[in-house]
């Protein structure tokens, strides 16, 4: 069986009718894609043989297209959510909504309420399964849409539930930074951002995230966490509806109910 060939083995001879630079670029997203977490410059390119000014070029062409994103702390290098979103949620993601689909269901059951069940994906929010309601003044999202966390989704009037939840559990000064980006596309003041810093305070000791009327008027919603075997967010179930329906008792009741399901669903990831 003939050995694989890195890109410093491959021959230079222009009659190939290999694209070197793209077998290159290949490499590289496949390499991002086996990592942990963000990667150097330099760390890239000893594992693939390649020059270090080779994969800064070829790195700077994919952040361009979006492919790859870069921390800008430690200016290393990840995996964007755009190749998810070429293969789109049909295949992807099918056993973890399998595993989901019986809580979700189960859930609408219960509160009479739509629910939804996201991925955060960094720094982006990508909804992979939801469950209708049949009670008037539904919000749909769409199975694949991915929401930044650090913009204001569907002409929102603040932040949602999925996004507090989610950046409660980012450093607080990228949690800033996100949130001040946010005020200023919504025309708000410096108390905005303070205001939703201190809510980032709460969440973490509540360990869910409320929105009343702030995305959307007349909309509430409770969104709890589920993590993966790695003990980190993996992502967040969402239950919303009219706040004619969800408020006092019923309310806590749907809180309670959403986080025993996210809990549960918790539970189902690190088993399986």
């Amino acid at each position: 069986m003939a050995s694989m060939k890195t890109p410093k083995d491959m021959p230079d001879k222009s009659a190939t009718n290999v694209d070197k630079t793209l077998t290159k670029g290949l490499l590289i997203l496949e390499a991002l894609s086996q990592s942990e977490g963000p990667r150097g410059i330099s760390e890239v390119a000893t594992e693939l043989a390649l020059t270090r000014s080779n994969v800064h070029r070829l790195m700077q062409t994919l952040l361009k297209s979006g492919y790859v994103a870069q921390d800008e702390r430690t200016e290393r290098y990840f995996l964007s959510p755009k190749l998810w979103r070429i293969a789109r949620p049909q295949r992807l993601y099918a056993a973890l909504r399998s595993l989901i689909r019986p809580q979700l269901e189960a859930l609408v059951e219960e509160t009479k309420e739509s629910a939804t069940f996201a991925v955060v994906e960094r720094d982006e929010i990508v909804m992979i399964d939801q469950k209708e309601t049949s009670q008037i003044g539904r919000v749909f999202f769409s199975i694949g849409q991915s929401l930044p966390i650090d913009e204001v989704p569907l002409r929102g009037k603040s932040l949602t539930a999925f996004q507090m939840l989610a950046l409660s559990t980012w450093p607080e000064d990228d949690a800033r930074r996100a949130i001040t980006k946010i005020a200023r596309q919504l025309a708000k003041s410096d108390s905005f951002v303070e205001q939703r810093m201190v809510m980032l305070a709460r969440i973490r000791s509540d360990g869910f995230a409320l929105s009343e009327g702030d995305w959307a008027p007349g909309l509430n919603a409770i969104a709890a966490p589920v993590y993966g075997r790695s003990e980190k967010l993996l992502g967040t179930l969402v239950s919303f509806g009219s706040s004619d329906r969800l408020s006092g008792r019923t309310f806590t009741k749907v809180i309670n109910l959403t986080c025993a399901k996210a809990d549960q669903i918790t539970v189902s990831i690190g088993s399986s």
